[in-house]
């Protein structure tokens, strides 16, 4: 099973994109922020970033990329 970060911080957006993942057989990791992002990705393995440009903060998705 693949493993996948959704880094959305539209929550609507992400619980549907999340949803759909699931439904499909993936194992679905969420983060509304590139600080949750992070956190999840030294903790697990990800096969799958599905990543939001506009993220709120001082790194948006541009760059949570370049890092």
């Amino acid at each position: 099973m693949s493993n996948i970060l959704v880094v959305e911080d539209d929550r609507l957006l992400r619980n549907a994109i999340q949803e759909e993942l699931e439904e499909a057989g993936f194992q679905v990791f969420v983060a509304e922020n590139s600080v949750e992002a992070f956190r999840i990705i030294e903790a697990n393995k990800i096969d799958l970033i599905y990543l939001d440009i506009m993220l709120p903060g001082e790194l948006n998705g541009y760059g949570y990329l370049k890092t």
